[in-house]
């Protein structure tokens, strides 16, 4: 273990992949102490502005936000409270919510989809070394052109 932390440490790259896949990680679990609103459930109008968007149209009504980002005064007007980090959806519901608990999904499907390729590699070696022969020449040339 402690040679593969260094091997990692040693390349720039792939501490920043480990880093992305750990905020990713913490992302999941934490969840629901990291959001305010339910991702299924309307919690604000539709298309409101994230909360950034907002305050800073808001701070300088004549600048680059305010005329680029914020172009529709009336989305902006009916945003005001700004609770929503990355806005709402045209059904109301809250982005980062979505974003969120989409990491806890896509964290499930990658899992079970790796233990399932472990189980099914396992049984499909296993059966390719104990027939031997013609089985396991098929075997072998089945994964190969699946791989």
């Amino acid at each position: 273990m402690k040679a593969l932390w260094k091997l990692l440490r040693g390349n720039r790259m792939a501490m920043i992949g480990v880093t992305i896949l750990g905020l990713f990680f913490l992302l999941a679990v934490a969840a629901p102490l990291l959001t305010s609103h339910e991702p299924d459930k309307r919690t604000g109008n539709p298309h409101e502005y994230p909360a950034f968007v907002v305050k800073a149209a808001k701070a300088n009504p004549d600048g680059w936000i305010a005329e680029n980002l914020a172009t529709d005064r009336r989305t902006l007007a009916i945003s005001k409270k700004a609770d929503h980090i990355l806005g709402t959806t045209r059904m109301g519901r809250d982005v980062w919510s979505q974003v969120a608990y989409g990491a806890r999904v896509s964290l499930a499907v990658g899992f079970g989809a790796g233990i399932t390729v472990c189980f099914l590699a396992t049984v499909i070696g296993v059966s390719a070394g104990y027939f031997g022969g013609k089985i396991d020449d098929f075997l072998t040339a089945a994964m190969n052109i699946m791989l």
